[in-house]
């Protein structure tokens, strides 16, 4: 059972509540055979609300040290660990000092150590965690077996040998006991590795892997070329020939350097490394490449992910934040038993609070997300300690279900889509289908990262498409469309760019030339985000997709050219609208937070406006300059609801206008969920590249309130079907 199973039924948390008080009766009846009068109360002080959180008792210093003395030898342990900590605590703050044990729900023992009257800028508390020392470097998947959790001490420095034999041992349990990550192809290699046979006598040797007489395990390298590459060796024209004859390890940067001793002492003969087996100024040779990322990282044997390094030249082995005295210490006590694998008297000790991690330049950087998914096995050296994740386990080094900076949604992602097999069809709801609301997750989580060439916005990520795509390739439902599926459409068509605009500033210019059709999120820069009822409503679809007349090319997106080509036949409710961007002014942040993601820049409104006088905010795709500012003539016809001038009532419409509106599909809710129906539109705009066709400009929303007669205010009253191209 991982440490993080459900809680949330009445059920699971009086089942909770009543083996935590078993696990600290044990936990006493270890220490002694009757009741401490110190730290008891931790059998009964069981939380009453919110499910299973924490138990604790408080006392004194000379509570603690009596009830020690009495011969509690939990007691014992919080004073060694306290004495581990600093020595001479107890002594200062005898009189005055606190001291609380908390039992949190993963079995983690916690003190807090209380000071009175503390100086300027100090808090005035420390806080402790005690665990069970393990000597096993392969963790057991936790489990509330026991009265305290167990951990393993974190290396102090990667390069030292029990780091290696650490990695090594991780890779070997995983290698010989898990079944589900027995799937690579052993039959496939990249087009080119690094051979490390002669790495030893400072010499690498790059391998067109048709020379091979077999296939044979490689490893990978994830990480971040960085800004400063002068100097930095890579594979071009000039020199291709020259690196099948030899490559001087020492010409090579510190990362790389670095990962050709990590798959040496995991004893894996070949590296691939994208700046050496990629003839990086070779276009065709990139594309082909590029476009195989997917069998590249999910056929190797491991993936090692340098996160320390924000640059190719910095590396990434070496000393660790959390394996220096500063943050862990070890300490016996009299404590207990033997339990199982660990020697109770052998206890671990990390110091205050872990602080909230900065993203590593791998977790920012766009190829990167697909580095850390596509994977079956991957390393993440971080400044903290390492991390361990293949697809049956994921580790930190002290044994901890924790990971990187973004690992939670990306690993819930990747669980999604990998336990689908592919997109599938049937319900429309997407929790019946992962794959479509795990892509959605993919495109946020993907576009709040950075690019050095914009014009990868789609082949950086298409190594995940293909693994989205895999188990149904050559049915139509399944085809990719330059970002979307077509299985997954209308929804995946609903992005909002800028995201949510409650905390984003807006949307960014669409770049020139276009690089994907104004459909796709990824004609634009920056993030685009999926409004929340996508994620979980029901779907209510309002447009027909003519799949015969709708394509993209090339399918997958995997090239630099910026001319991805793609076009959507959709027959659906479409009306005229007149649109325009007004100056508004916000006097405070609740106003603006009430008018939803519309309001997509702080200083400015955007409204299409129908022949009945109905309007309606949107998100626009690109920035938008105010047409209308404060004091010029009809800006309160736009801004308020019940007012209108003579010019503005008496407007001619036409089909011919140059906005419309299509209506795409609504979402409703489970019965009696708080949350109101929503109906989307596609805000168009005539293009003017492609005669008869029509482009995306913005997305917008109607909230069908039960209050609300469905006659009023209705963009689409007047509304007839069309059949509209969208390029």
């Amino acid at each position: 059972m991982d440490p993080y199973y459900q809680f949330g039924s009445p059920r699971a948390q009086n089942h909770s509540r009543q083996r935590l008080s078993q696990y600290f009766r044990t936990l006493v009846k270890l220490a002694f055979g009757h009741p401490c009068p110190v730290c008891q109360s931790l059998n009964h002080s069981l939380p009453s609300r919110r499910g299973l959180s924490r138990v604790k008792a408080k006392g004194s210093v000379p509570a603690f040290q009596g009830s020690r003395d009495a011969g509690c030898r939990v007691c014992r342990m919080a004073l060694d660990a306290i004495k581990t900590f600093q020595r001479g605590w107890c002594k200062a703050y005898f009189a005055n000092g606190q001291i609380t044990l908390m039992f949190a729900r993963n079995s983690t023992l916690q003190l807090w150590l209380d000071r009175p009257s503390p100086p300027a800028g100090d808090a005035g508390w420390d806080t402790l965690t005690v665990f069970l020392a393990l000597d096993d470097p392969v963790i057991p998947r936790f489990k509330l077996e026991g009265p305290l959790a167990y951990s393993t001490s974190i290396v102090a420095d990667t390069r030292t040998d029990e780091a290696f034999r650490r990695v090594s041992s991780w890779l070997e349990d995983c290698l010989s006991k898990h079944d589900i990550c027995k799937t690579v192809n052993r039959g496939f290699m990249p087009s080119r590795v690094v051979d490390l046979r002669l790495a030893d006598e400072y010499k690498l040797i790059l391998v067109p892997t048709s020379r091979l007489q077999r296939s044979a395990p490689y490893a990978c390298l994830s990480y971040c070329w960085g800004s400063d590459l002068d100097g930095v060796v890579t594979t071009v024209k000039a020199n291709v020939q020259a690196h099948q004859l030899g490559i001087s390890l020492m010409t090579l940067p510190r990362t790389v350097r670095d990962a050709v001793m990590v798959a040496q002492k995991l004893a894996i003969r070949y590296l691939w490394v994208d700046a050496l087996c990629i003839i990086q100024d070779d276009g065709d040779d990139w594309a082909r490449e590029s476009v195989r990322m997917c069998d590249i990282y999910s056929n190797s044997k491991i993936t090692i992910a340098a996160h320390r390094a924000a640059s190719c030249k910095d590396g990434f082995l070496g000393e660790q934040i959390q394996g220096q005295p500063s943050w862990q210490r070890e300490f016996k006590t009299k404590f207990g038993r033997k339990y199982r694998d660990a020697n109770p008297r052998k206890m671990l000790l990390r110091l205050g609070h872990q602080p909230m991690g900065v993203p590593s330049a791998l977790e920012i950087r766009g190829w990167t997300l697909q580095e850390c998914i596509l994977p079956g096995r991957i390393i993440h050296y971080t400044e903290e300690e390492l991390i361990w994740e293949c697809n049956t386990r994921h580790f930190c080094e002290c044994g901890h279900v924790e990971g990187p900076q973004d690992g939670g949604e990306t690993r819930k992602v990747k669980t999604q889509i990998r336990k689908s097999g592919g997109i599938r069809g049937g319900n429309p709801k997407p929790s019946s289908d992962p794959t479509i609301e795990g892509w959605m997750q993919l495109v946020e989580r993907y576009t709040e990262r950075r690019l050095t060439y914009s014009s990868d916005r789609l082949v950086a990520i298409a190594g995940l498409a293909q693994m989205v795509q895999a188990s149904s390739t050559g049915t139509i439902e399944s085809e990719y469309l330059a970002g979307l599926f077509r299985k997954a459409l209308p929804r995946h068509l609903l992005w909002i760019a800028g995201g949510n605009s409650i905390t984003l500033e807006g949307a960014l210019p669409r770049p020139s030339p276009s690089r994907a059709p104004s459909w796709s999120w990824a004609s634009i820069d920056g993030r685009a985000h999926y409004p929340g009822e996508l994620h979980s409503g029901w779907e209510d679809a309002s447009i027909v997709i003519d799949h015969d007349r709708s394509f993209c090319c090339p399918a997958q997106g995997a090239t630099r050219d910026p001319a991805v080509r793609g076009e959507l036949l959709l027959e659906g409710l479409a009306a005229p609208v007149k649109l325009i961007t007004v100056e508004a002014r916000f006097d405070n942040p609740m106003e603006r937070h009430s008018l939803g993601w519309a309001a997509t820049w702080m200083d400015r409104l955007t409204y299409v406006w129908a022949q009945d006088g109905s309007r309606s905010k949107v998100a626009c795709d690109t920035a938008r300059d105010p047409e209308l500012r404060f004091g010029d003539k009809g800006h309160g016809c736009w801004i308020s609801d019940d007012h209108r001038c003579d010019r503005c009532k008496a407007q001619s419409w036409a089909l011919d206008m140059e906005y419309c509106v299509m209506k795409v599909a609504a979402y409703h809710n489970e019965a009696g969920s708080p949350f109101t129906p929503v109906e989307y539109f596609l805000v168009l705009q005539r293009s003017v590249s492609v005669k008869g066709a029509w482009e995306r400009i913005g997305l917008g929303e109607i909230k069908l309130r039960q209050d609300k007669p469905k006659t009023e205010g209705d963009l689409f009253r007047e509304a007839k079907t069309l059949k509209l191209r969208i390029v």
